[in-house]
């Protein structure tokens, strides 16, 4: 279908691995990208869907970026042209990816409002163009879906999260911010259940067998879970409830 499916196999460029400075970021943000790309793959990737559905979704994700490349183009300030000619490629690479799409067979459906809403190949259905990274994310990590939210809450600087993070007296002049051992443990344990559904997935979709793959996981997994086990009965052994 005109190209489109060459794509899965560069899938791996739709998951960013950033480098952040020290703070309480740092762990979480890393986490929050490692779950919600793996979860993107595994959702393209998906081997229980047919061949017209995962090329839907795939054509859904490179519309997308086009247009956010197009978006951010033109977001460039008029009065400092660093990249002149910036908003001309990202139009033409937009102009190409629509042009792939349609040549792969596949329309546009505009939903009520007369926007586009779907994408469809006639005869096989069609799929929502907007992407929940959220929902993809709970239906591939099930048993980690609080450490996903919990994630969330730090990178978008939610107060309710934040505030567990200080450790200085209020009436110290320099504030203290220390990551909780368990948040550590999380950032680890959602790279070892990424890594681990990377390897299921791909190697499902290509036809090997990723038994050896989710032992590794399985046994890493074990590992962290007695180690934050004992880290959070610490804890509760530590607490004067006399006190309370």
């Amino acid at each position: 279908m005109a190209g489109l499916g060459e794509i899965p196999g560069n899938l791996g460029l739709c998951v960013r691995w950033p480098t952040f400075g020290a703070g309480l970021e740092e762990g979480s943000e890393p986490r929050l990208e490692a779950a919600e790309g793996a979860a993107k793959v595994a959702h393209l990737l998906d081997t229980a869907t047919d061949y017209e559905t995962r090329l839907l979704r795939i054509a859904v994700l490179v519309r997308d970026d086009a247009a956010e490349h197009v978006k951010a183009a033109r977001a460039l300030p008029a009065s400092v042209p660093v990249m002149p000619d910036a908003l001309m490629w990202a139009e033409r690479g937009q102009a190409a990816v629509r042009d792939r799409i349609t040549r792969a067979g596949i329309v546009e459906v505009a939903g009520k409002t007369g926007q586009p809403t779907w994408l469809e190949i006639p005869g096989h259905g069609r799929v929502p163009l907007k992407l929940q990274l959220s929902s993809l994310v709970e239906k591939w990590f099930p048993d980690l879906t609080n450490v996903y939210w919990h994630t969330s809450g730090v990178v978008h600087s939610a107060p309710w999260m934040l505030t567990d993070a200080i450790t200085s007296s209020p009436l110290d002049r320099d504030l203290r911010l220390s990551p909780d051992l368990l948040d550590i443990g999380a950032t680890a344990l959602i790279g070892v259940e990424a890594a681990g559904l990377l390897a299921t997935t791909y190697g499902v979709y290509y036809g090997h067998d990723p038994a050896t793959a989710a032992a590794a996981r399985n046994t890493r997994r074990r590992a962290m879970d007695l180690a934050m086990a004992g880290v959070f009965g610490r804890r509760f052994r530590q607490v004067d409830y006399g006190s309370c």
